[in-house]
């Protein structure tokens, strides 16, 4: 495999990715379609453990900087394109078009549509879009017959939450959260826990024990192909290994609970965190901005779990700290394991599988991929590659300091890769 960044970048990139949330944060205010065919469910062998310092950050906030019109080889680029993909980074994307726009002086129009990482694909395979968003990259099979058409790299890191509802023990009335674990996790979305107060939930939650009710638990999942649900059941696959043998992980996987008639399905991230909210004693994932912009309304009805990382046993709180902790920690795991990170237009399958379920920090992390062609001859607007292209030097250099809640910068290593992709 061509390596673009060699492995010493690879090890600097991880000294400082911490000094760059830093340098970030210390930018912000505080504040408190249809769905594609899904991909094949993927199964992984359990990892080794391993072990390494813990970085410290800052949590990160929400912008309020004006960007800077600086964009170098862009001039007076204009156009209009129509993008998709994953919902995980909907929101911020929908930021980096409105500072695009400001910065280009309105010349330039992007829509982007929240269609899921599969459908994005998908549609940019086809013709359809001008770029995806995708939080897994292409899977082996896909990306050897796209080889040398569809060039991918990361554009943002962020976490998972799980989050629930179940009123008797909501964060509003008692102050606290439920602690949950990836065995219990996995036995809800297997069926194998059908109700709130089974022993193995009390057991790790002593002080919520009591107040546990007897209600039949609603596992929520996404109804599309959805990188979200890649992140979330790799961690399990990890995490658990009756689930690694059983249901394995994917943009979709065979949900136990969907075959038995017990679950929902929710159509992107915004839906799975609004048949949550509606859905008394219900359980799902959503990415961290989901969360974060309804706290008031989940913490009424429930809240989001801390979560246990089974490699250092302590349950982590989904704070910007610990989520930006274990990305430090996914990323030098890669480095550790790969000597570097790949190129664009190499497959970023292994990457995947080594930056999941770190060794410290918030253990449900993922990366969030933009996928771009090699070729735009035949698309509507002439100006589409140029668009494409100024739009992700933008992403990947003045966009890393504007990022939305919830969502962590790449280090500029990391950056790199995209930055060499769109020239």
């Amino acid at each position: 495999m061509e390596r673009k960044i060699l492995y010493i970048g690879a090890v600097v990139a991880l000294a400082i990715v911490v000094a760059v949330v830093g340098l970030y944060l210390g930018q912000q205010t505080t504040q408190p379609t249809t769905p594609t065919p899904a991909q094949q469910t993927q199964t992984t062998p359990q990892p080794a453990q391993t072990t390494a310092q813990t970085p410290q950050s800052s949590p990160p906030q929400t912008s309020t900087q004006q960007p800077q019109a600086s964009l170098p080889g862009c001039g007076e680029v204009s156009g209009q394109i129509v993008a998709g993909g994953a919902t995980f980074p909907g929101p911020q994307y929908d930021a980096w078009i409105k500072q695009f726009s400001e910065i280009t002086g309105g010349r330039v129009k992007i829509t982007y549509n929240y269609l899921g990482s599969g459908a994005g694909q998908a549609g940019l395979i086809k013709g359809e879009l001008a770029f995806a968003g995708s939080d897994l990259p292409l899977a082996p099979a896909r990306f050897q017959e796209q080889r040398g058409k569809i060039l991918q790299f990361p554009v943002v890191m962020g976490g998972i939450l799980v989050v629930y509802n179940v009123p008797e023990v909501a964060y509003e009335k008692t102050g606290k959260r439920l602690n949950l674990t990836a065995e219990i996790i996995g036995d809800i979305y297997m069926g194998k826990i059908r109700y709130w107060d089974d022993p193995k939930i009390k057991a790790v939650n002593p002080a919520l024990a009591d107040r546990l009710p007897r209600q039949p638990i609603t596992p929520v999942h996404r109804s599309d192909a959805s990188g979200t649900t890649g992140w979330f059941t790799l961690f399990l696959t990890k995490a658990y290994p009756l689930w690694n043998q059983t249901v394995g992980w994917g943009l979709s996987v065979n949900w136990p609970v969907a075959q038995m008639g017990v679950s929902r399905a929710g159509q992107g991230n915004p839906g799975v965190a609004q048949l949550v909210l509606n859905t008394p004693y219900s359980i799902g994932y959503v990415e961290y901005n989901y969360w974060v912009t309804q706290r008031q309304k989940f913490d009424a009805v429930g809240g989001y779990a801390l979560v246990q990382n089974g490699n250092d046993g302590k349950f982590y709180d989904p704070t910007p700290e610990a989520i930006a902790e274990a990305a430090s920690e996914g990323l030098r795991q890669v480095a550790a394991k790969m000597g570097g990170f790949p190129s664009a237009s190499d497959d970023w399958w292994q990457v995947v599988q080594l930056f999941a379920y770190p060794p410290r920090g918030y253990p449900i992390v993922g990366l969030s991929f933009a996928m771009i062609r090699t070729d735009y001859s035949g698309y509507p607007d002439p100006n589409t590659a140029a668009v494409v292209k100024c739009f992700f030097r933008y992403v990947l250099t003045e966009g890393q300091k504007h990022l939305v809640e919830g969502y962590l910068p790449l280090p500029p290593e990391l950056a790199q890769v995209g930055l060499k992709a769109v020239g």
